[in-house]
């Protein structure tokens, strides 16, 4: 969070965390920061435009719909591999491996991830190992 802050208070003219919940895109993983537009894992990771506050509820229903998001992201992986221009091989299959990436972290790691989250959302602090987390 620090950094989040300086990055708001040092911004060199162009608009930061500029957006609006009610545009967030379906594959954004719910945690303190969300991105209104989302960045299907091809540009990078350095430009989450909002810090908002989920609620448990979203992120409960954020992960009742991962297969949606897990489909997508396994169709997107698909059609990067398929890209035929060598121009561009490079990249689009370093693209799908991110997508892959995305999909192995769901099936084993976020779960946890979010179970944490809700703990700090309820709790506004991280859990001691020996506390129990919230369900999703």
């Amino acid at each position: 969070m620090p950094y989040a802050r300086r990055l708001v208070t040092t911004t060199t003219g162009s608009p930061v965390f500029t957006g609006v919940w009610a545009e967030r895109h379906w594959l954004n993983v719910p945690g303190p920061f969300y991105g209104a537009k989302a960045d299907t894992m091809e540009s990078g990771r350095a430009a989450a435009p909002r810090h908002v506050a989920w609620t448990a509820g979203s992120v409960r229903d954020w992960w009742r719909d991962r297969e949606r998001v897990r489909e997508w992201a396994l169709t997107a992986a698909a059609e990067r591999e398929a890209e035929e221009d060598e121009r561009y091989r490079a990249h689009h299959r370093d693209a799908a491996q991110g997508h892959r990436d995305f999909v192995a972290h769901i099936d084993d790691g976020l779960e946890a991830y979010l179970r944490g989250y809700l703990f700090r959302l309820d709790q506004r602090r991280e859990p001691r190992p020996d506390e129990p987390l919230p369900r999703l």
